[in-house]
């Protein structure tokens, strides 16, 4: 959220947040525009036509002007948005866009494999314990499987505790590859979320 913001800002608003874990995705709540009526779900029933005028209906306007595509108002409404359906909403709102920031679930499904085959960058983001860090390392593997330029993937580290019992290095020995950003643990990131206000904003 804090990136896509931060893209909004330096675009003139020209950036769009696209939530896909689409039973359980936060981003509306972490920018407080839950209360947007409209949601991806409403979109999934037009198929492949999506006009600029019906999307910028369904898109919420958030902090700085990014906006937002918001999950289902409701879990079981998760099953209306197939693979292709969500490559033509993808598509259609890169169109007049600068940016397009996908949020995915951790699980890879035919959607947010349809996201990766999509992106121009993949970041995978871990966090500074071995079951993340393990999660991080297998989702690499399956990339490579799949195909998916490497060139385009990135790691970023979060840290989400104050002390961690591993290194920096650690972490890039057991991947196999150079982190492309470490972020430092700040206190201020769960009252900023609370407030509605996105940290990049507030401090």
């Amino acid at each position: 959220t804090n990136l896509a913001v931060m893209l909004a800002q330096g675009a003139g608003g020209q950036a769009a947040l696209v939530d896909i874990d689409l039973q359980f995705g936060d981003a509306a709540g972490m920018l407080h525009v839950e209360n947007h009526l409209l949601t991806i779900a409403d979109l999934a029933s037009h198929g492949d036509e999506i006009d600029v005028d019906l999307l910028d209906e369904v898109l919420a306007t958030g902090p700085a002007d990014v906006r937002v595509l918001r999950t289902p108002s409701s879990p079981e409404l998760a099953e209306a948005v197939s693979g292709a359906t969500l490559r033509s909403i993808i598509r259609a709102t890169a169109k007049g866009r600068e940016f397009v920031v996908i949020d995915t679930p951790s699980q890879v499904d035919e959607r947010v494999l349809e996201a990766f085959e999509l992106a121009d960058r993949l970041l995978l983001v871990t966090s500074y314990n071995l079951s993340s860090v393990r999660g991080t390392k297998s989702t690499l593997l399956l990339l490579e499987a799949l195909g998916v330029d490497m060139e385009s993937v990135d790691v970023v580290l979060n840290h989400t505790r104050s002390r961690t019992n591993y290194r920096r290095e650690d972490i890039e020995e057991i991947l196999g590859r150079r982190i492309l950003v470490d972020l430092p643990y700040d206190p201020r990131v769960d009252p900023s979320l609370d407030s509605g206000t996105p940290i990049v904003l507030a401090q």
